[in-house]
């Protein structure tokens, strides 16, 4: 049985352990932009993460005016915090794109990022 002395000193070993590499992949910045605007002739999806991410296992799905989905074929980024895409023309008005990542920690990331499609 461990002793109270012993407890915390694993505990102080722990907190010395950098947490980066346990931390989830949270959601840093998108483009397009939350609230942001596209041109409906196409547009370029990146997806950038605080952590290194699974492009494989991830899911990226947009839903246009209407409330019709498309799956995106997306791929890795630049770097192993980012996910990319492409999308071709789409109606004007608003959409949304829905994504579940998997970082190689192993822990799922989902969210929804809004924006609308406008102009030319």
């Amino acid at each position: 049985m461990l002793n109270r002395r012993s407890l915390l000193l694993a505990c102080l070993a722990c907190a010395g352990v950098p947490g980066t590499a346990l931390a989830h992949a949270a959601l840093t910045g998108s483009t397009p932009p939350q609230n942001g605007s596209v041109p409906v002739s196409g547009f370029p999806v990146e997806l950038r993460f605080s952590g290194r991410i699974d492009a494989n296992r991830s899911r990226v799905t947009l839903t246009l005016p209407g409330g019709q989905s498309r799956t995106l074929a997306v791929k890795a980024g630049a770097t192993a915090e980012v996910l990319a895409a492409t999308v071709d023309a789409v109606p004007p008005g608003p959409c949304q794109l829905r994504y579940t990542v998997l970082s190689v920690d192993g822990h799922l990331t989902s969210g929804t990022i809004a924006f609308t499609a406008t102009g030319p």
